[in-house]
């Protein structure tokens, strides 16, 4: 404000002495000049008292605030937008009422400030700072410049920072609502913020093993969002003999991208690792890792490199990698499939394994001399249920005698394996004593199939201990299928000799080298096919072909086993007397999935709800399952378990645990934990997990389970139970493979998160109950009046005992539940919410305290009836949504038994919802809020309002003393509405008074009147309202002024019309005028010869004096004879109205001429028919006879009568 202080005079002068003086000031705005406010009493910010410095006000805007050494400054209400505020040691600045302290300065704290529930924002357009520990309750910041944090600051309530910058300086914190940030960092608040991102993995996402000189690519998926990644992150790692390899490109967005590579030429391996240059960047600017090159490398998952490439004939729609063995080298070992060993084994007693030949360059299974029996097993697992897998290899069998031949078999890998008996059984099939074989010797351990390339012919000859097939045939190709020990390998399929032969025995040279290719295509394990073809030159054409080798086994008499999770593949070769040199090269195995030896290497994990079925032909549910499953809604001290698989690129991992037992840890966290905006852990379909995720603790310690993948089996496996016994809104399962059984330590394998969430809800509502409203009765107390009187209601969960409920959720209230207690008929609306559950031991309590029931008596909510259907009175159907969500579906929704049962259904799933499950206790009492009055008009009574009185409005008519008039008493909720449960025994004795205003406590009684017959029975009232006709009001005296009176009830509850808030303006109250009254009868007098008219006239006093009450047109008199005795004569009457009913209140009566001298006095009675029976008497001043005489003079001339005569 601009002011102009004189403290002197001001002279006028010259021209303008004597004149009128027009003095025009010009004010310019400028600057406020800034101020100092310094406090210097313990008060209100506002309090100009409390301020030094502060030119006698409260801090003005743009001002420094100072809280100096022993004051307590309290912001009651929203400040100006001060400049710095400054709490010096000792100091005390309060914030409270949900009010805003502003400054656009810097924030500093040497003393204490006390948040309470106020905010304070920081509106600068200059870089801000706050200093100090400070805690607040709500935090606002706008201020594109920036805020630093100097000091440990936290927010216990909202935190809104919009876009502002924030800086937190080195060795200061930032803790919002328990999240806690750590300087130094810098950047805007969010997703990430104040944490380094970090590479949660790189995976393979092409088919592995590969070939050269294709294009392969990982998966890279960081913990965060990030930008700035680019082909200069990256290295390739070429191993082996692979080399020129390349890094094509780089896509992706946010946390996931893919790196695209060539994979060169050669055999070997091929790596892909992150090279941290510190250019990946989160959305507040952290690098990856941190500040500084190299914290943040990763080192990614390896391709295995083949030289080899798919055959033709393999199926567009399948997609396979291969592994090669062309055997050109000296030493069989390691082998370039996986860099791994081949297995070699003898039983013939000769001391010569499988090795590579030197001459041949290939695998040499059998010399030319007898009885070799050799067996070699190809150094990979290759998963088989659901997979598709294609054996080829070169065969020669040459320089010999002609016996016995080549075995190659697929094997159940869980068993190690161990050929069969050799000779004719090829080392596949078993030999028998009982079959003649000389001896028993088991068959090929753990053997799914065996295909034979049989020189000799016995491979298809049921001899010797084999079961099934047509007889010796030699040149041939056999198949038999599974057995055990002794037992089985029964004869499946074979051909006739083949032209060309099996083997040339005459060549000294390997001969003859046809490629042979065994197909098992097991993608539907029900329905198993089994091929054999077979190249001597022009391609490959069909040997056997069995399209479903289990419907094949029926038709034969025997039961193939089922496919296992993996095969292991080998080769035997068998020579007897006769012999030849056996050798395979240019071995390729092609299948959907290839392992190494050491077993899988997951991509991934997925846990899904136990309730999925296992697929067809499989223990374990289907990769899509997998893939896309969800973990249902559960129930407290209820054990459940998961589904857990480890996952390749392309399906359930089945090699995963080949090699040996594989342990995870599956734990459950809460998913409600927010990273800034966001709940800590982000679920999406690639079920990444961020490392904040990862680190969140399991919610109970039965939260926690270790699965166990059991060596051989299928990649999946069911974890142990769980048990939760608290509720929670949201769970995510977080998987991380172990170091061993015992889970002291976890490899380096990315973990996973589910891709779906679950919540936890209590059982039911165990109970609902109040504090007030505790009377069931129809009488005593506690009373609480209806629609006004606010009670609670506190809801409490079902509980697991020694476990926190863990229930925060709010219930809702059924009003279709709501019932009225008896004897009460009529269900009144019940208004109110409950309040968020507090979580205790063992159960939650949800509690509201302003419930209204607008209605009298009890009420009581019912339990479920779902036949009607009727859901709970108190339910929830919110706390599980994250399951109930209609794109999930993880539990049943809706209003059936379903919804909300405790049961499962044949799903598997629960009821979304919960609620009590029987009638609760009865709430009451409830009695009227008030009570309104009102005078009834019945039978013209109350009358009009005379000319000249002003009557009450309700009702404007009025009444003599003494005349009962009709009053009715309705029993009202707090919005005005009957209520009708006020009867029977809920109704009770009311009192009526008479008052001189409407709502006044003033005057009873006005007038010294008196109100008689003023009670009304509990029995009259019906539906809430009573009416009673016998009510009158007297005064002590005749004569009274005309006096206003209001009904009052009053109840033995002491419910009353008097209303407590303006009661003269809100109370209803009837009123009606009562005004003395009598009725007066003139006089008359003349000639006995004619006839004399007399007026009975009812009035009423004014104070001054009586009026006729032209109103009246209710009252009845009687006593009025037809005729009366003059002297000699009779004086016949008539009055009009006939009906003796006043009329404008009079009646005329005339009496007949008597043709006699005589008197007649005429003293009217009231009829007591006549509305509200006034009390008129003869005797009381209230009735005064009139007087008719006859044969007297009516003037001074003495004439009785004159007449002329003409």
């Amino acid at each position: 404000m601009n002011r102009i202080a004189n403290r002197g005079s001001l002279p006028v002068s010259g021209m303008w002495r004597g004149a009128s003086l027009f003095l025009m000031l010009l004010l310019v705005a400028g600057t406020a000049n800034a101020v100092t406010c310094t406090s210097v009493a313990s008060q209100d910010w506002n309090n100009r008292n409390s301020w030094s410095g502060c030119n006698n006000s409260q801090p003005p805007t743009g001002a420094t605030v100072v809280i100096s050494s022993g004051t307590t400054i309290t912001a009651d209400s929203n400040t100006n937008t001060v400049a710095d505020i400054t709490i010096n040691a000792g100091g005390t600045l309060v914030g409270q009422n949900n009010r805003t302290i502003s400054l656009s300065g810097n924030f500093t704290n040497n003393g204490t400030f006390t948040a309470s529930n106020g905010t304070v924002a920081l509106v600068g357009t200059a870089m801000q700072t706050i200093s100090g520990t400070i805690t607040f309750a709500n935090l606002t910041l706008n201020n594109a410049a920036g805020v630093t944090i100097s000091g440990n600051v936290t927010v216990t309530g909202a935190f809104n920072p919009g876009t502002t910058p924030l800086v937190i300086t080195a060795g200061s914190t930032l803790t919002i609502n328990g999240v806690v940030y750590t300087g130094p960092c810098s950047g805007v608040y969010g997703a990430g913020f104040c944490s380094a991102p970090s590479v949660a993995s790189i995976n393979l996402a092409s088919p592995n093993p590969t070939a050269g000189n294709t294009a392969v690519s990982w998966t890279v998926v960081f913990s965060q969002s990030v930008t700035g990644v680019d082909i200069t992150d990256f290295v390739l790692v070429q191993s082996g003999g692979v080399g020129g390899a390349s890094i094509t490109s780089v896509t992706g967005s946010g946390t996931t991208y893919t790196v695209t590579a060539s994979t060169g030429s050669g055999t070997g391996s091929l790596g892909l690792n992150l090279v941290d240059n510190d250019t990946i960047v989160n959305a507040s600017g952290t690098p990856l890792g941190g500040v500084g090159l190299g914290n943040g490398n990763f080192t990614g998952q390896v391709y295995t490199v083949s030289a080899c490439s798919p055959p033709a004939n393999i199926p567009s729609s399948v997609i396979v990698s291969c592994v090669c063995d062309n055997f050109g080298r000296t030493n069989l070992n390691p082998s370039p499939i996986f860099n791994s060993n081949w297995i070699v084994s003898s039983s013939d007693g000769l001391g010569i394994l499988p090795y590579i030949n030197a001459t041949s360059t290939f695998l040499r299974l059998t010399e030319n001399t007898n009885n070799n029996a050799k067996a070699a097993t190809v150094p990979g697992i290759f998963p088989a249920a659901g997979n598709y897998i294609s054996v080829e290899f070169k065969h020669y069998a040459y320089n010999g005698s002609g016996a016995d031949g080549v075995a190659v078999t697929l094997s159940d890998y869980s068993v190690p394996a161990t050929p069969g008996a050799f000779g004719g059984s090829l080392g596949y099939a078993q030999r028998t004593i009982a079959g003649g074989g000389g001896s028993d010797v088991s068959g090929f351990a753990g053997g799914w199939i065996g295909v034979a390339l049989d020189e000799y012919g016995n491979y298809q000859n049921p001899t010797e201990g084999r079961v099934g097939g047509p007889g010796f045939i030699a040149e041939s190709v056999g198949v038999r299928g599974s057995g055990s020990g002794l037992t089985g390998y029964n004869w499946i399929g074979g051909t006739a000799t083949l032209n060309p032969i099996v083997d040339n025995r005459g060549s000294t040279t390997p001969k003859p080298g046809y490629s042979y290719q065994v197909i098992v295509d097991a993608r539907n394990a029900a329905a198993t096919a089994v091929a054999v073809n077979r190249d001597t030159g022009a391609g490959y054409t069909s040997l056997v072909n069995i399209p479903n080798i289990y419907t094949a086994a029926t038709a034969l008499g025997f039961t193939q086993a089922p496919v296992p999770n993996n095969w292991q593949i080998s080769f035997t070769g068998s020579t007897g007397g006769s012999t030849n040199i056996h050798e395979i090269g240019g071995l390729r195995i092609c299948a959907q999935t290839v392992l190494p030896v050491t077993g899988g290497v997951a991509s991934g994990y997925s846990a899904i709800d136990e309730a999925y079925p296992v697929a067809a032909g499989s223990t374990v549910p289907s990769y899509q399952n997998f893939q896309t499953g969800h973990i249902y809604m559960k129930l407290p001290a209820t054990p459940f378990k998961l589904w857990v698989a480890a996952l390749s690129n392309t399906g359930i991992s089945s090699g995963y645990s080949a090699a040996s037992a594989k342990y995870a840890q599956v734990k459950l966290v809460d998913n409600t934990v927010m990273a800034g905006a966001n709940p800590v852990c982000g679920l999406d379909s690639a079920r990444t997990c961020n490392s904040a995720c990862t680190g969140q603790p399991a919610v109970e310690t039965g939260a926690t389970q270790i699965v166990t993948f059991t060596k051989g089996g299928p990649g999946a496996a069911l974890s142990p139970s769980f048990t939760l016994n608290s509720s929670w809104k949201n769970l995510v399962a977080v998987i991380q493979e172990c170091t061993s059984a015992s889970c002291n330590a976890f490899t380096s394998t990315a973990a996973a998160c589910s891709a779906d969430s679950l919540s936890v809800r209590p059982t039911s509502f165990a109970s609902v109950t109040s504090a007030a409203a505790t009377n069931t009765g129809t009488s005593g107390t506690p009373t609480l009046t209806a629609g006004s009187a606010l009670f609670d209601l506190t809801a409490t969960t079902t509980g697991v005992a020694g476990f926190a409920s863990g229930y925060t959720g709010t219930p809702k209230i059924n009003s279709a539940s709501v019932q009225p207690a008896s004897p009460a008929t009529v269900a009144g609306m019940l208004a109110g919410a409950f309040s968020a559950a507090i979580s205790g031991t063992p159960s939650s309590t949800a509690s509201g305290t302003s419930f209204t029931y607008n209605e009298v008596g009890g009420f009581y909510l019912l339990g479920p009836d779902f036949a009607v259907p009727r859901i709970p009175g108190v339910y929830d159907d919110n706390w599980t949504a994250t399951d109930s969500d209609p794109t999930k579906n993880d539990c049943n929704s809706g209003t059936t038994a379903a919804a909300y049962s405790n049961t499962k259904d044949v799903s598997g799933k629960y009821g979304c919802n919960f609620g009590i499950t029987a009638n609760t206790a009865v709430f009451g009492r409830f009695v009227p809020d008030h009570f309104d009055t009102a005078v009834l008009p019945v039978a013209g009574v109350p009358m009009p309002c005379p000319s000249g009185q002003v009557c009450p409005t309700l009702y404007n008519g009025f009444v003599y003393a003494g005349q009962a008039f009709t009053t009715q008493v309705i029993a009202r909720n707090q919005a005005g509405f009957t209520t009708q449960n006020y009867a029977g025994g809920y109704a009770k004795a009311v009192t009526l008074s008479a008052w001189d205003a409407l709502g006044s406590t003033v005057l009873q009684n006005p007038a010294g009147g008196t109100l008689n017959n003023p009670a009304v029975s509990a029995a009259s009232f019906a539906a809430g309202v009573a009416t009673t006709n016998i009510p009158t009001y007297t005064f002590a005296t005749a004569a009274t002024v005309p006096t206003n009176i209001y009904l009052r009830a009053v109840d033995t509850d002491n419910v009353t019309s008097l209303r407590v808030t303006n009661p003269t303006t809100t109370s209803v109250e009837g009123g009606v005028k009562v005004a003395s009254g009598r009725i007066k009868v003139s006089n008359a007098y003349g000639s006995e010869l004619l006839p004399l008219t007399l007026m009975a006239t009812a009035q009423y006093y004014t104070g001054t004096g009586w009026l006729n009450s032209t109103t009246d047109s209710v009252t009845k008199l009687a006593s009025i004879n037809a005729g009366y005795s003059v002297g000699t004569g009779t004086s016949n009457v008539t009055v009009s109205p006939a009906t003796k009913v006043l009329s404008l209140g009079s009646l005329t009566i005339n009496l007949g001429a008597p043709g006699a001298a005589g008197t007649v006095i005429l003293a009217p009675t009231i009829d007591p028919a006549s509305p509200g029976n006034p009390p008129f008497a003869v005797g009381t001043g209230t009735i005064i006879p009139g007087t008719a005489t006859f044969g007297v003079y009516k003037s001074k001339n003495s004439y009785i009568y004159r007449r002329e005569s003409y």
